[in-house]
């Protein structure tokens, strides 16, 4: 893909004699949403910790915005423009709502702690600058965030701590947003107005790219333009999800047989 801002090439990763990943090829455009679904143990999750230098891959290249990360670590990437959500909770669950996304800020932010003590009336600036801004993501993010900004995040519904994280990770100001299994723990209702979120986040900037793992089918129908699906570590699907659905090899990983 040419205007590809992230591109996966032969990826794999082994863990002793497990192969984890195997010759993984992945594409994400600007400003398009792709899904990686599979079944639990297909490497989606691994993935992501590729992708964002937790793990180093055994082998293949990884390349983000026209730039070679392949073996950076974790704030080399969310500093080049990649952040992400994880499949359970990392919450500062005794801090505000407001400082959760606040400490997301941290890479737009300049003072240490020496100004912090040298250079009061800048640091002061700065921590104005941040609580500002994100009381801005809050609102934009949606649900009951704004309102809730100053409750401890451990006070939180599931729908609204998973918001948090989004917005979070959204404080870094990425190209590329990483979410793991966004609607987990969640009911019917929460999961659509978690749709509804993300829609209006994304429409908010146009440009930046979302590659989502997910389980529940309704996201995945509805937000991705493209799905690449994850069986044992290799790539089996790749292309909408009205033409993933009906691949028999999809069938076959989801629920072990295929449809007559």
């Amino acid at each position: 893909m040419s205007d590809a801002i992230f591109s996966a090439r032969e990826v794999t990763i082994r863990f002793g004699g497990l192969v984890a990943l195997d010759r993984v090829d992945i594409d994400v455009a600007a400003g398009e949403i792709l899904a990686v679904i599979g079944p639990n143990g297909a490497g989606k999750s691994t993935l992501f910790n590729v992708i964002t230098g937790i793990y180093a891959p055994s082998g293949g290249r990884v390349r983000f915005d026209g730039e070679d990360i392949t073996g950076w670590q974790t704030h080399d990437i969310v500093m080049r423009g990649i952040s992400r959500t994880f499949q359970a909770s990392r919450l500062f669950s005794d801090l505000s709502v407001l400082d959760n996304v606040v400490i997301g800020l941290h890479t737009r932010t300049t003072t240490n702690v020496f100004e912090a003590l040298c250079l009061p009336s800048r640091s002061r600036r700065e921590l104005t600058w941040a609580a500002a801004t994100a009381t801005e993501i809050l609102k934009r993010v949606g649900g009951d965030l704004y309102d809730r900004r100053y409750r401890r995040a451990s006070e939180l519904a599931q729908a609204d701590r998973r918001r948090l994280e989004i917005a979070r990770a959204l404080a870094a100001k990425p190209k590329l947003l990483l979410l793991d299994e966004p609607t987990a723990g969640m009911d019917d209702r929460d999961t659509d107005a978690l749709i509804e979120d993300i829609r209006r986040i994304k429409a908010d900037r146009p440009e930046f790219a979302i590659i989502v793992v997910e389980h529940d089918m309704r996201l995945v129908a509805s937000l991705p333009s493209r799905v690449v699906v994850l069986d044992y570590g290799r790539k089996i699907a790749d292309a909408p999800f009205d033409v993933v659905r009906r691949d028999p090899r999809v069938q076959e990983a989801y629920l072990g047989q295929t449809e007559p």
